[in-house]
C-alpha cells in the first residue's frame, strides 16, 4: 500500500496536476452541442412542416 501512494506522490510532482486548466476545450465543446441542438431541432422542425401525418 505504501508503495502505491509514493508512485502516486511521484506522478503529482512530476506533472503539477494543479496547474492544467482547459477553458478553451470546455468552450469548444458547448458551442459545438449547442450547434448540433440546433441543427437537430431545426431538422425536426423542417421535417414536420414537410411530413404531414394525419
Amino acid at each position: 500500500m505504501s508503495n502505491d501512494k509514493k508512485v502516486a506522490d511521484l506522478i503529482r510532482e512530476e506533472h503539477n496536476v494543479d496547474d492544467h486548466h482547459t477553458p478553451g476545450t470546455m468552450t469548444l465543446v458547448l458551442v459545438l452541442l449547442a450547434s448540433f441542438a440546433v441543427y437537430y431541432f431545426a431538422n425536426w422542425k423542417a421535417l414536420a412542416d414537410t411530413w404531414h401525418v394525419r
